[in-house]
């Protein structure tokens, strides 16, 4: 069976980068519930910018986006205009409008 972007990227965080399989596991599934909380408060999108994960973010539901069509919020960002070099891709994700979470203590 053939492996997820998700799940060659984990790989490359455990060998190549010596981190934990867990520790990249959690990554995951901590950005998943951060995009999920980011919806569920009324967050219509979420964008970035990557030079090297970019399939992790597409197993994710992030689409490609070229850099011209990005919103003026995200174009003024230190990264979108300085930092990131020009091949970064850009990525969007349209998050559900879900009910704001329950937070308990």
């Amino acid at each position: 069976m053939a492996r997820s972007p998700v799940d060659d990227f984990l790989a490359e965080l455990s060998t190549q980068r010596r981190m934990s399989p867990h520790t990249a596991k959690a990554y995951a599934r901590d950005l998943r519930r951060l995009l999920d909380l980011a919806g569920g408060l009324g967050a219509g999108e979420a964008w970035l910018l990557t030079t090297t994960a970019a399939d992790f973010f597409a197993a994710l539901g992030f689409s490609r986006v070229p850099r011209d069509a990005a919103p003026p919020a995200v174009r003024a960002t230190e990264q979108f205009a300085r930092l990131c070099p020009e091949s970064a891709v850009l990525m969007r994700l349209r998050l559900a409008m879900l009910a704001p979470p329950r937070i308990t203590r």
